[in-house]
């Protein structure tokens, strides 16, 4: 049988103490001296000049201090002195040192590392560290004035962001310098180390006693798209049992982001305070089908919806307002255009965009402007508008007949494209034939599709097998045949610089066919990573880019949970769309028309919010005294009649 060595058993014990922690391996090294510095004065009791106790306190001298060599007198003492004093130099300056640096060495790692939880209260929570956490952390710190009416209504004295990630490194932290969001924000900022799905690590950025969360995506594995659905899910079921515990007062507000929107009803039930969703294949798909209805729009939904616009929506109380009718309101408010109305719900608020003019307000509506500045605002004393300088009134323009039928080429395959399905499936006004060009299976993808096609065949799919970025196999597609093209993200490729980088290539090869092309189709390129945006440059083509969309509403949103439902009223199937209308289609009266005079004309296809010319440039909330320049390209811009409240609530 093999029997261990006295070595190796003396070896194994030194081990496990070492292990213990600093604690213990300088308990173990003040034992080695303790037991050296006796050794060392038994070997002198023979000289005959000291007790047992003056023998032990000279070996210890001696061995902690090298100095006390030279003072020795005799053969024998000063043999002992010198082991003693190298005996010193391992033990004491040695181990010591060595022990003292490592465990100074862990304890920086471990503050680095984020391991500390956070006392801040009425703090902004993210959890994850994706591709959506550095613009939505950019996009609370930039909000100006939006941010301070936030830290006032939440009763903080001052903004603290608790980003919690799975790893804190130098990496991450050189990511946030990068974008100018540690140094002069290093006092807001506070990096943490945790899993979002462990409970326990949740407690490090004080969770139940913050006053928003924020769950971006990106932050989990894309192999799937309903993976992070998923995830998220038990994200929420975990904030849930925390917020449990509170009042409902005092439950955080949650805004997360959902891949697919069918997933609504689940993830509300999973937290049981006020949660305000973000479904991403919404937003992607709407903005397809208006691209598809209004070749370019895409530019005015950026400008809306991110910060490169110069115009934003606001919302504002309106309690002096109570009682007074939709269309009797712009009135008061001569620099913002009043462009909807976000009521009280069960489910925090519902907003209706361009609502029935005789809509009244009630008492804690709130207002939806479109505007430069909250300032803009500020309700003025009512002054009647004078009437149009017409010599008649202008004529009404009737709303347009039905859309003609559509035809669409998709480049590269994504679960999205269900959803875009039926959404295509419900409006009745459109006939779209799509081709969805993948390498995926075409079986596979026709089989996918079948159950979301209506069956009066008003939206066709077919399905191609091909390379998109192989030149001569997108040829065969002829893509100069159809009305417009979307170069989708596919979710065939996990990292994102990849599926950027193919339908990136995928774009210069579709220039390259559609060179010669009398009619060229308008191309819509959606980018799954932000930092691409730049490679562009001033390509004519309209970017789609989900990430910057996204973060922009979660930060808006977590400022101002009212402005979720006016996105949603924008992005909705059944919500008030945005139209661009050709100057031509307005008729020889709207020559040289105000924007007062054109907001009458047009009063029956919806509320004129500016103009877009032919090089991609947009105005937004032009005075009712400016006259749209002349270019006969000009496109007029309108917000389309949205719904209107239930007529009790009216």
């Amino acid at each position: 049988m093999y029997r261990l060595r006295a070595a190796d058993r003396l070896r194994y014990f030194f081990e496990r103490q070492f292990i213990k922690g600093a604690g213990y391996q300088l308990l173990v090294v003040a034992g080695a001296i303790g037991v050296v510095s006796l050794i060392g004065g038994l070997l002198i009791l023979p000289t005959g000049e000291e007790r047992l106790g003056e023998a032990v306190w000279w070996a210890f001298l001696r061995l902690t201090d090298p100095g006390y060599l030279g003072d020795d007198a005799g053969s024998w003492r000063r043999v002992v002195s010198t082991g003693l004093t190298v005996s010193g130099y391992v033990l004491f300056m040695g181990t010591l040192i060595a022990i003292l640096t490592q465990w100074l060495t862990r304890t920086m790692r471990a503050l680095e590392q984020g391991l500390t939880p956070i006392t801040a209260r009425r703090h902004i929570v993210v959890l994850g560290f994706g591709s959506r956490t550095l613009p939505v952390v950019a996009e609370i710190l930039n909000a100006g004035g939006r941010l301070r009416r936030f830290l006032r209504r939440v009763g903080a004295r001052r903004l603290r962001i608790a980003v919690l990630s799975e790893r804190v490194d130098a990496g991450v932290a050189q990511r946030f310098r990068q974008l100018g969001l540690r140094g002069r924000h290093s006092r807001e900022l506070v990096l943490r180390s945790g899993d979002p799905l462990q409970t326990v690590d949740l407690h490090r950025v004080n969770v139940p006693q913050a006053a928003v969360i924020i769950l971006p995506g990106g932050v989990f594995a894309r192999s799937v798209q309903q993976s992070e659905d998923v995830a998220t899910i038990k994200t929420l079921m975990a904030l849930g049992e925390e917020a449990r515990a509170l009042s409902s007062a005092a439950r955080p507000l949650v805004v997360a982001e959902l891949q697919d929107r069918r997933q609504r009803e689940v993830a509300r039930a999973a937290y049981p305070g006020p949660l305000a969703l973000v479904a991403v294949d919404q937003i992607v798909n709407r903005m397809v089908v208006q691209q598809l209805r209004h070749p370019g729009i895409a530019r005015v939904f950026a400008a809306l919806l991110t910060r490169s616009g110069s115009h934003r929506f606001h919302v504002r109380e309106a309690e002096e307002l109570a009682g007074q009718r939709f269309d009797a309101l712009q009135a008061r408010f001569p620099h913002a255009l009043v462009c909807g109305i976000a009521r009280p719900s069960t489910e925090g608020f519902e907003a209706r965009l361009n609502p029935p003019g005789d809509t009244c307000v009630l008492a804690g509506d709130r207002l939806v402007f479109i505007a430069a500045h909250h300032d803009a605002t500020e309700p003025e004393e009512a002054v009647e508008e004078a009437p149009p300088q017409s010599a008649a009134t202008p004529p009404t323009t009737p709303a347009p007949a039905a859309v003609a039928a559509r035809r669409l080429l998709i480049l590269g395959w994504n679960q999205r494209h269900l959803a875009l399905l039926e959404e295509l499936a419900g409006r009745e006004d459109m006939t779209v034939a799509l081709t969805v060009v993948s390498q995926y299976s075409a079986e596979a993808r026709d089989r996918l599709c079948a159950p979301f096609l209506p069956e009066d065949g008003r939206v066709q799919c077919t399905h191609v097998e091909a390379d998109l970025v192989v030149e001569h196999e997108l040829a065969a597609c002829h893509p100069e045949r159809f009305d417009a093209v979307f170069i989708a993200t596919s979710e065939l490729i996990s990292d994102e610089q990849e599926a950027d980088a193919r339908a990136i290539v995928a774009k210069l090869v579709l220039r390259r066919l559609l060179a010669e092309a009398p009619r060229p189709p308008r191309v819509l390129l959606e980018l799954a990573d932000s930092d691409n945006t730049p490679l562009m440059g001033a390509d004519r083509e309209d970017l789609l880019v989900p990430p910057l969309i996204v973060s922009h509403l979660l930060g808006q949103g977590a400022l101002r949970q009212e402005l979720l439902p006016v996105f949603d009223a924008l992005l909705q199937r059944d919500g008030a769309d945005l139209v661009l209308l050709p100057r031509a289609e307005c008729g020889a009266a709207a020559e040289g028309a105000t924007c007062a005079m054109l907001r009458v004309m047009l009063r029956e296809r919806g509320l004129l919010l500016g103009w877009m010319t032919a090089d991609g440039s947009i105005t937004l909330r032009p005075p009712a005294e400016a006259v749209p320049p002349p270019a006969s390209d000009l496109q007029l811009l309108l917000l389309s009649p949205g719904m209107g409240f239930a007529p009790e609530a009216r």
